[in-house]
């Protein structure tokens, strides 16, 4: 082939488009917006305090030695901030790559275990789906954790089902090294975000063997027994390299961090049994109501069969009754994923709305698993499901014209609905500006989406899911113009202002009576603060060789007031109050803002 035919070839490839497309998603408007406390503000400052030390192989916070995450994600981080600056842009790049990774991957994965529909399928529920397109647009660790996760499954279930297909970049490693790939993955995902890649992988195994219901799985003892290893081994190294240097301190609270992770909630993310099936019913809509219909028993031909290569023969292409096997064995797999992460981390006490991100991989596969159904026999979209995406459409049409309607009558709102602490009260009267622009992203996803629902129950498929899906992801891209800025500006911005007002200067920053991570990100606190100056009591107590400053929530300021009386109010704004201690030097006061 020609080089100008080989170019023109791979310009009409799905893949070239889905990492444009990616890029267009997921990169602009990165920095858009600062950075959220606590854990998009944590992971990053970790990076940048790796930067700053060029200490790498142990993570810190305050420049202090930090438990509770292994470094990989942070590695990302610092190289992204190397390249890039040090800023929300860079610490969200990460994230952005993995979207197009990711999409990469669910293609991947389904052309090869269907077919080039199926796989375009998975690739739009992904696009189309309000949390899993969201998130790529986040800096916390879970979009690249849970891609090696589910990598390394992939890998593994290769091993075992295809072992004689030589297709793709696979193919061309033997079962046992596959195994080993695996492995290696599920290990790199522990040194992302902990053991717990390991247990999921674990439990997705035993409860697909107990799917099986007493008849012969699918797998490979010796293959399955090369992948522990495998992953025992990538998962210790960091660890026992870490032991080696500083003894075994850090890695003992890290174990000790993550049994208290599962067994208590976390300060202000406790939450209800269910609260993890209603984040995956709403957050994956529409993605998640099509993927309903995939849960139902299907008696197929996988159950007569272990592999599609029981007679040791070598194959370039797949039949379709092996396709058939493989993505019916493959929707085995997935449903034991959804019910390993909705289960556990129901179980966990600590709910937040990413722990369940795992999952986005096993609905999305459904919902392109029924899609493909649909397609295919041209039948209109069932009764109930027609309902239940219009009931689930309408909550998040609701939401949508309830936000600006709320900031354009603020006073209204916190006459009806009064938050019970000042800081929420004072924070929500802060000057945002809302306009009848604010109501475009609720405009569009419902034109939309209703009528991507309304051309799904005539069968009109190719024209309702372009609607449906490319209406959800408009609504996701709108929705981060139009909402995120102006909800971090309630939450928080008065006070991420003031601690950049303070970087660069000789000053000591801390936040009182409550946590953040604010002011070492944003106030680009140096690492040669001498190790007093990082506890609180001293900076309010201690004799301070600079100014201090101290940022406090609207609900603590009479308890500051009255503990520590020393202390010279500068201002208030939206919900913060902003304290100084002097110097003991220094006599010359501090202005406010203008």
């Amino acid at each position: 082939m020609s080089a100008s035919r080989f170019f023109f070839a791979y310009l009409r490839s799905d893949r070239l488009w889905i990492v444009l497309l990616g890029a267009l998603l997921f990169i602009p408007y990165l920095g858009g917006v600062h950075l959220f406390d606590w854990d998009e503000i944590n992971f990053a400052e970790c990076a940048r305090e790796m930067l700053v030390s060029g200490r790498f192989l142990q993570v810190q916070i305050g420049f202090e030695p930090f438990w509770e995450k292994p470094p990989l994600f942070f590695w990302l981080q610092a190289v992204s901030m190397s390249l890039f600056g040090v800023d929300a842009f860079a610490a969200r790049l990460p994230n952005a790559l993995a979207g197009i990774a990711t999409l990469l991957l669910v293609y991947e994965l389904g052309f090869r275990l269907r077919d080039r529909l199926f796989a375009r399928l998975w690739v739009l529920a992904w696009l189309g789906s309000v949390l899993p397109h969201f998130y790529f647009r986040s800096g916390i660790i879970d979009p690249w954790f849970n891609f090696w996760i589910f990598s390394a499954l992939w890998v593994y279930f290769r091993s075992q089902q295809m072992p004689g297909y030589v297709g793709g970049v696979l193919g061309r490693l033997s079962p046992n090294a596959q195994a080993i790939l695996g492995g290696l993955l599920l290990g790199v995902a522990v040194l992302t975000k902990g053991p717990v890649a390991g247990l999921i992988a674990a439990l997705t195994l035993t409860v697909y063997v107990l799917y099986w219901k007493g008849r012969r799985p699918c797998l490979s003892i010796p293959r399955t027994a090369v992948f522990g290893v495998a992953a025992v081994l990538a998962s210790a190294s960091w660890f026992l390299v870490d032991m080696a240097l500083h003894g075994p301190w850090l890695t003992t609270e890290f174990i000790k961090y993550q049994y208290r992770l599962f067994s208590t909630p976390d300060a202000g993310h406790g939450g209800f049994p269910g609260y993890h099936v209603v984040v995956l019913l709403l957050g994956c809509f529409p993605a998640s109501v099509f993927a309903l219909s995939a849960f139902r028993h299907n008696k197929d031909r996988s159950a007569a069969g272990c592999s599609i290569n029981s007679g040791g023969r070598r194959m370039e292409a797949l039949s379709e009754d092996d396709k058939i096997f493989l993505t019916e064995d493959f929707r085995r797999w997935m449903l034991a994923l959804f019910w390993v992460v909705l289960v556990l981390f129901s179980i966990v006490r600590s709910k937040i709305v990413h722990y369940s991100s795992l999952a986005y991989f096993p609905v999305t596969f459904l919902a392109a698993y029924v899609l493909h159904g649909y397609l295919r026999s041209r039948k209109p979209l069932s009764l109930w499901q027609t309902a239940l995406l219009a009931v689930l459409a309408v909550f998040i049409l609701a939401g949508a014209v309830l936000l600006p309607y709320a900031g354009m009558h603020m006073d209204w709102f916190l006459a009806h609905f009064k938050p019970s602490d000042a800081f929420a009260v004072e924070a929500m009267q802060a000057g945002v500006a809302w306009s009848l622009w604010d109501y475009l992203p609720a405009l569009v996803f419902g034109v939309l989406v209703f009528a991507g629902i309304v051309w799904a129950r005539r069968a009109r498929w190719r024209a309702a899911l372009i609607v449906l899906f490319g209406g959800t992801a408009l609504f996701v891209q709108l929705g981060l113009y139009f909402f995120v800025g102006k909800i971090e500006h309630y939450s928080q911005r008065a006070a991420i202002e003031f601690c950049e007002s303070k970087a660069g200067e000789p000053v000591y920053l801390a936040p009182l009576y409550h946590k953040s991570y604010a002011h070492w990100f944003y106030g680009r606190v140096p690492d040669d603060w001498p190790a007093e100056a990082k506890d609180p009591s001293y900076l309010l107590r201690g004799a301070l060789d600079r100014d201090a400053f101290f940022i406090v929530k609207a609900d603590h300021l009479h308890l500051a007031e009255r503990e520590h009386p020393d202390l010279e109010l500068l201002y208030k704004k939206n919900g913060f109050v902003f304290f100084k201690r002097r110097a003991q030097s220094e006599n010359h006061s501090e202005p406010g803002p203008d």
